[in-house]
C-alpha cells in the first residue's frame, strides 16, 4: 500500500513545505498539499515563482482560506477531490493558517511541525490541537521562558534538490548569510565587508531590503528561493550567525548547495551534525565565537584551506543532508 500524505502549510516561492514534500514523495508517498498560496515574500516577487524544476512552486491541490482551520475539515476537502489521506502533517510556518483539533471518525493519524521560534503564540496554538505527534525546528523559545511540550521532538530543517541545486560552478564570493537582519548579523556582515573589501557599513533597514553585494561577500534578503540559491553557488562559505542556541533554516540549505557552514559552537550544532571540522577530521561545519572578528577568522581558515580538503569538506555534508543516517536524523531536544 503506498501511504497517502495530506501536507498542509502556506504556499509561498519560500517555505519549508517543500522539503517535506520532496522527502515524502522521495519515501514512495503519495502527497497532496492543502493551504492558502502567496506568489511573494516580504511583500516582494522576483517575478518568477519557479526556481531550477517546474514543480518547485507547486500550488496546493486544495486551496485553504488563511486562517485557523479545523484538521477534519481539511481530510473532508481533500476527499471531495479523492484523495483519502493516511496521514495529514501540518508544517506551521508561523502564517495566519495553521491546523486545530484531532481527528475524530477517521483513520488519518495528525502530525504537528512547528517550524519556527517556539514563543507563547505557538504554545497557545498547541492547546488548540490534539495531534498524534508533535515535531518543532528551532530548539529554543524565542521568549526564553514558554515551555516546549515534553513530547515534542525535535527534528532539524531539510533541503530539496530542485530549490536547493548545486551548479559545481567556480566559488569566488567568500562568504555569504541570506536571511533576516537581527542582531548581531548586521553588526558581523559589516565587518566582514570592511575586512575583505573595505567597504562602507549597510544599515539594518538596507539589508532588509536587499541583498547587498562587495567582491567577496553577499548579505541581506531576497524573495525567492532562485536568489538565494544562486548567492549560494556563488560562495564558498556561508554563516549561520546567531544570538541563540539553535539552527537556522541555511544550514541544511547551505549544505546541499555546496557551502562551508561557518557555525557558532552551540549544543544544538554539535547534536543535529556531529563534532565541527577540523576537531573531528569526519566533520562538516567548522566552528567559530560570536564575535565578528572570530566570524573572519573562520572564513578567513576556510577560503586558505587546500581545495581538495575543502572539497572533501562539502562532499560529506551533502551526503549527510540526503543520508538517513547522518547526525541530522539523531538530534532530539
Amino acid at each position: 500500500m503506498i501511504p497517502k500524505v495530506l501536507l498542509c502549510h502556506h504556499h509561498r516561492p519560500m517555505c519549508a513545505g517543500m522539503f517535506y514534500r520532496w522527502g515524502m514523495r522521495q519515501a514512495g508517498c503519495e502527497v497532496l498539499t492543502a493551504g492558502p498560496s502567496t506568489p511573494h515574500v516580504y511583500g516582494k516577487s522576483d517575478g518568477n515563482e519557479h526556481t531550477f524544476a517546474d514543480d518547485d512552486f507547486e500550488p496546493p491541490a486544495s486551496i485553504l482560506p488563511n486562517e485557523p482551520v479545523d484538521v477534519n475539515g481539511v481530510i473532508r476537502s481533500a476527499q471531495v477531490i479523492g484523495f483519502d489521506p493516511d496521514l495529514v502533517l501540518m508544517a506551521d510556518q508561523y502564517d495566519h493558517f495553521y491546523l486545530t483539533g484531532k481527528v475524530e471518525g477517521h483513520k488519518a493519524k495528525f502530525a504537528y511541525l512547528a517550524v519556527e521560534n517556539w514563543n507563547d503564540l505557538q504554545l497557545q496554538r498547541y492547546q488548540q490541537r490534539k495531534a498524534d505527534a508533535e515535531y518543532y525546528c528551532i530548539s529554543h523559545t524565542q521568549d526564553g521562558v514558554t515551555p516546549i511540550p515534553a513530547e515534542s521532538e525535535w527534528v532539524v530543517f531539510g533541503a530539496d534538490p530542485s530549490v536547493h541545486p548545486n551548479f559545481g560552478q567556480n566559488r569566488t564570493v567568500y562568504v555569504c548569510q541570506i536571511g533576516s537582519p537581527y542582531e548581531p548579523r548586521p553588526q558581523v556582515w559589516n565587518h566582514l565587508r570592511q575586512r575583505f573589501d573595505m567597504a562602507g557599513p549597510i544599515s539594518d533597514d538596507g539589508y532588509r531590503d536587499g541583498l547587498h553585494e562587495t567582491a567577496h561577500t553577499i548579505f541581506g534578503r531576497t524573495p525567492s528561493y532562485r536568489g538565494l540559491a544562486e548567492a549560494h553557488n556563488r560562495a564558498v562559505c556561508t554563516l549561520s550567525c546567531s544570538n541563540v542556541d539553535f539552527i537556522p533554516m541555511r544550514a541544511v540549505e547551505a549544505f546541499a548547495m555546496g557551502c562551508v557552514l561557518l557555525s557558532d559552537d552551540v549544543p544544538s550544532m554539535r547534536a543535529a551534525f556531529g563534532v565541527p571540522y577540523p576537531e573531528s577530521p569526519t566533520g562538516y561545519w567548522v566552528k567559530h565565537e560570536r564575535t565578528p572578528q572570530s566570524h573572519g577568522d573562520a572564513v578567513e581558515y576556510v577560503i586558505r584551506m587546500p581545495v581538495l580538503e575543502r572539497d572533501a569538506l562539502t562532499a560529506r555534508a551533502t551526503h549527510a543532508t540526503y543520508s538517513s543516517s547522518s547526525a541530522n536524523n539523531q538530534g532530539k531536544r
